[in-house]
């Protein structure tokens, strides 16, 4: 009997021990479970916070004309109202932020440019009313280069009229200077004829026969340019039948017989 119960005693023992190693070895395999659970869930919060990085790198970036540079700053359209006196104006012009190279130098001629004929128009009182509406954009941007154009309408009540203006700004960032035309186009009778070809291809049918050499001679002699991602703009001024201006826009691949020796234009042809 009492071999019995010894026997007894012995399994009990021997029960009890294995079922404390197998729920040991539970604990380990749950406890190790839920490190892999957490280590995943830091995976994904890392890779959460690198995916909402690079959509903010994206969108200060966004509308950049240039895939060769990356950007290092961002760029905001301030916007001018003054209605006041018999005066209604407004004017929107981009303004860079403090990261880009020269941006306060960039900053005034931009803001400078946009409200030119609005200050020369004034804000004192008035008898006729008188108008001025001047809307941007920023065509060509990179930590080197900017480009933006200007579009300009204003009008006076008595005695009525009304007019377009359209100007440009290029900028190098780099040096913090102002771009003419002349120091990235060779003006000549070469383009003249491109530019000639060109227009009247893009002005209704109605008005091609008012599109002369003259006109695109004339006009080119105030010529101012913008640059887009693979275009050059030309602004010139035309006779008012042809609406006072007139953009003609050609490929670098057009205008490369008549690139100045710009260093700019080595970093457009990347």
């Amino acid at each position: 009997m009492k071999k019995v119960v010894a026997i007894i005693c012995t399994l009990s023992i021997i029960v009890s021990l294995a079922a404390c190693g197998n729920q040991s070895k539970q604990t380990e395999s749950s406890a190790s479970s839920r490190t892999e659970i957490s280590s995943g869930s830091s995976s994904q919060e890392s890779s959460s916070a690198s995916s909402t990085q690079s959509q903010q790198v994206t969108s200060s970036a966004s509308g950049s004309t240039s895939s060769k540079t990356a950007l290092d700053y961002r760029h905001k359209t301030e916007k001018y109202v003054y209605q006041q006196n018999n005066k209604d104006y407004s004017a929107n012009y981009p303004q860079l932020s403090p990261e880009a190279p020269n941006y306060q130098k960039a900053n005034d001629l931009l803001k400078s440019t946009a409200m030119q004929t609005i200050q020369s128009m004034g804000t004192t009182q008035t008898a006729a009313k008188m108008t001025a509406q001047v809307k941007s954009k920023l065509t060509n941007y990179d930590n080197r280069f900017i480009s933006a154009t200007f579009e300009e309408t204003t009008s006076v009540s008595a005695p009525a009229k009304s007019s377009k203006a359209f100007r440009t700004v290029n900028f190098d960032l780099k040096k913090g200077t102002a771009l003419k035309t002349a120091d990235l186009i060779v003006q000549n009778d070469a383009l003249n004829s491109v530019l000639l070809a060109e227009a009247k291809k893009q002005v209704d049918s109605k008005l091609k026969a008012s599109v002369t050499a003259a006109v695109i001679k004339k006009g080119m002699q105030s010529c101012s340019v913008y640059f887009e991602k693979a275009k050059v703009g030309f602004s010139i001024k035309v006779p008012s039948t042809l609406d006072d201006h007139m953009e003609i826009e050609l490929s670098f691949e057009d205008v490369k017989p008549f690139m100045s020796k710009s260093e700019l234009w080595s970093d457009f042809n990347k």
